[in-house]
């Protein structure tokens, strides 16, 4: 399951010692490639923190599901104990002197409503080469983005109900900030 043919890191950026994914349509080309070769991609919905809670969702895994016509297999992992974000040795070292409990919640493949993603890779790539992009480009880029969106925290509310209500974080019940 190692090993870098079966590893497809998604590009990022530090920022004040924060990492950051990036968007970025020619990752999502190669998790498709590697789909059509039989493999199974894992991406987080949401960016990790240490504070042990949800953040907001990103588009990235819906972005490839509606490139590719996938399912998309919403999983959780609750750790109890030890390190949660499991970066650098020191984290590492805190689920050998603590006793630590995971527990991975596996729910019901997602069939998500079908979006024609293709305006987002047209106006990015207009973006990197610095041609115009049109209002109507625009226009549609934006709209296309709102629906990821939507999608994205459709699926992220989906997986914070295999938590508990602390884990949450902005997809905790009754949360108007959605």
């Amino acid at each position: 399951m190692g090993g870098k043919e079966n590893f497809s890191p998604l590009e990022y950026r530090k920022s004040k010692g924060d990492k950051f994914g990036v968007f970025n349509p020619d990752d999502f080309e190669n998790l498709s490639e590697k789909m059509n070769q039989g493999k199974t991609p894992w991406i987080g919905i949401h960016p990790f923190t240490t504070k042990k809670e949800m953040q907001r969702a990103r588009v990235g895994p819906v972005y490839l599901a509606q490139l590719t016509g996938a399912k998309i297999i919403p999983t959780a992992l609750e750790v109890k104990g030890g390190s949660v974000s499991l970066e650098g040795l020191q984290e590492l070292a805190k689920g050998f002197v603590k006793k630590v409990e995971a527990r991975y919640h596996i729910g019901k493949p997602v069939e998500l409503p079908t979006i024609d993603v293709s305006i987002i890779r047209t106006v990015l790539e207009k973006r990197k080469n610095n041609e115009k992009v049109t209002s109507d480009e625009f226009k549609k880029f934006q709209q296309v983005h709102q629906q990821l969106k939507i999608q994205a925290d459709e699926v992220a509310q989906i997986i914070s109900e295999m938590l508990p209500e602390n884990y949450r974080g902005i997809y905790q019940r009754n949360n108007n900030n959605l």
